[in-house]
């Protein structure tokens, strides 16, 4: 404990004398203090200096404010640590490695595109913490291709900050309440029967890399194709699916994370022609397991972009297959539940944004039926012809 007093000068009427706050003179007296500590140690009667000015204090309630002070245990100063963009990086990249090799190559390409933008001016920034929801906003804002393309990267930068927000590197998601990516799929159209006869007229004549005819790669092509067709999957996942996954007449698309493999029902004859087509490997029907996925997916890719080509439809795409399969189903009133399950949808509501038209053109169709129901309905025609 700390007591302050005042020492009184030579001029001063109690001149040698140790008071408290009181004193005649104008300015008063200085103030001293003596005794222990916040940190336990003694200290002699002396002078209390004001740390701000560093001059003697002379005010009572100032010298109170700085004694208080004085007893307080001094707190122990921790450094501040900040986290760097690249520190979070790679502490989010070590949390998913236990991703698909195309997941984490996408994973990276975002968020090293995403540090690129922060590390430039005129932002210079260094560090997680400085990283503002308006310098994603901007960032989000200058980004070009497929909405769907962009949804997955905005995805996955809210999912960054989510695991920084999680880990203490910020104290604030600031990729909470990014704005939703408008949808500009609607309008693509799928395959009409018409294009897909033409596809299958064009396999026999495609040719391999060489310009040769009635090549493997033709046989093979056909296979992939019709696996498109039926299943659904896409581009990157025929690629890697395994021959394992094949039994009957049936093809397991997708392995949910909580159980209950998705299995696709597909003609024997899809089966039979996949069997006999020239196989990559042991494992795999079309990659050999060997390289990058994505660089195996993208020359499949481009090979069916030359079927297309062929058939006299440069204007589509190979996902048209995907989008096929899943109009078929719906138009053919098969669930949507159903339906997004076989497509490997998160959640129902992905397949009811991209296949919405198609629903709503399922109900007008129900509802004529409807309408056709209630015609023979005798209480309704009487109702119709009293009113």
């Amino acid at each position: 404990m700390l007591n302050i007093f005042r020492r009184h000068i030579g001029k001063c009427p109690y001149h040698g004398k140790r008071t408290g706050q009181k004193c005649p003179r104008k300015p008063p007296c200085p103030i001293h203090f003596e005794g222990v500590d916040g940190q336990g140690r003694y200290g002699d009667p002396k002078r209390l200096i004001d740390p701000r000015t560093q001059n003697g204090v002379r005010d009572w309630a100032r010298a109170c404010e700085i004694i208080r002070d004085k007893e307080s245990p001094t707190p122990i100063l921790v450094a501040e640590t900040r986290t760097t963009i690249e520190q979070a990086l790679k502490h989010y990249e070590t949390k998913k490695s236990n991703r698909s090799e195309d997941r984490k190559r996408k994973i990276r390409i975002v968020l090293s595109r995403m540090a690129a933008f922060m590390a430039a001016n005129p932002r210079n920034y260094q560090f997680i913490t400085e990283i503002r929801h308006a310098d994603l906003t901007d960032w989000i804002a200058t980004w070009k291709g497929a909405s769907t393309t962009r949804d997955r990267d905005q995805s996955i930068v809210q999912s960054f900050f989510k695991y920084c927000n999680r880990a203490d590197f910020i104290t604030k998601n600031v990729a909470d309440g990014l704005d939703p990516i408008e949808n500009d799929n609607e309008a693509k159209e799928p395959f009409t029967p018409e294009e897909l006869e033409q596809v299958w007229a064009a396999l026999p004549n495609l040719p391999d890399e060489y310009g040769r005819l009635g090549q493997p790669i033709a046989e093979q092509t056909a296979a992939f194709a019709y696996v498109m067709r039926y299943t659904g999957l896409a581009v990157s996942d025929v690629v890697k699916l395994k021959k394992s996954a094949v039994q009957g007449n049936r093809i397991m698309t997708y392995r949910k994370k909580t159980g209950g493999d998705v299995w696709t029902m597909v003609p024997e004859w899809v089966v039979d022609i996949l069997m006999a087509a020239p196989h990559d490997s042991e494992a795999y029907f079309f990659w050999s397991g060997e390289g990058k996925l994505h660089t195996r997916a993208s020359k499949w890719f481009s090979r069916l972009r030359k079927l297309l080509d062929l058939a006299g439809l440069p204007h589509r795409s190979p996902h048209r297959f995907r989008h096929f399969f899943a109009v078929e189903l719906i138009l053919a009133d098969v669930p949507i539940d159903g339906v997004s399950r076989l497509l490997g949808h998160k959640s129902i509501k992905t397949t009811e944004r991209y296949y919405l038209r198609w629903i709503q053109a399922r109900q007008m169709r129900l509802e004529d039926h409807l309408r056709r129901v209630w015609s023979g309905d005798p209480l309704t025609r009487r109702m119709k012809q009293s009113g």
